[in-house]
């Protein structure tokens, strides 16, 4: 009869027969996903009376050789120089009407010499359907000037993997991610940090002043 099942199931099924029968896994031919029950168990009896090679392979042990746990550390540190030198360009904002600071940060993007871009303000304690202003934002700076830039600005959660994927997808896009609560001189704190952004940042800003940036260790 034939075997109605995905080839990776089928290869399940062979191995472990094989297994079973003192053969290698490796000497097993591999076009069985279209063969038939009969032509599966000749193939196996052939490879038994013949002597096939039956020394075990090596054992490979898997991803627990490689694969090592990572941790995200927020470690402290002075904002970079300043390395924007372009003229004071327009920027889209996306925020809820009723956003503290959006407005802002627009005007202090607009001011400083940083060109021209998409910018997203999203709320603390963003809500799923807050986020459509994100992907909105994200849309709009893919359709935009290849000299533009990405700015995201939230505090807690929001869409920062869609930040990153966005840049990964559109690296020309200068990409710049703020987590911030509202504070004093938070929107000159985020104009700043735009104007050090080189290819993609992320910064967590606190109301007392200081800047912690995300880095990615390897735990023992």
């Amino acid at each position: 009869d034939d075997l109605h099942m995905s080839s990776i199931t089928v290869g399940q099924i062979v191995n472990q027969t094989a297994v079973r029968l003192g053969l290698a896994p490796s000497s097993i031919p591999t076009n069985f996903a279209t063969a038939t029950v009969a032509e599966l168990a000749s193939a196996l009896t052939i490879l038994v009376e013949t002597g096939a090679d039956t020394t075990a392979a090596p054992v490979v042990t898997g991803a627990a050789a490689w694969a090592r746990p990572f941790s995200v550390d927020l470690d402290e540190l002075p904002l970079p120089a300043a390395v924007a030198d372009e003229k004071g360009g327009t920027w889209e904002l996306f925020a809820s009407a009723d956003h503290s600071f959006a407005h802002d940060v627009r005007r202090a993007l607009q001011n400083a010499a940083v060109g021209s871009g998409v910018l997203v303000c999203l709320p603390p304690d963003c809500s799923p359907d807050q986020l459509e202003l994100a992907l909105d934002g994200a849309k709009s700076a893919l359709a935009g000037s290849r000299e533009g830039r990405f700015v995201l600005v939230q505090h807690d959660r929001g869409a920062a993997g869609l930040a990153k994927t966005l840049h990964l997808e559109a690296p020309h896009l200068r990409t710049t991610v703020v987590h911030t609560p509202v504070a004093d001189g938070a929107a000159d704190r985020v104009a700043a940090e735009v104007a050090a952004t080189t290819h993609f940042s992320e910064v967590h800003l606190a109301q007392d002043g200081s800047r912690r940036v995300p880095v990615l260790r390897a735990l023992p």
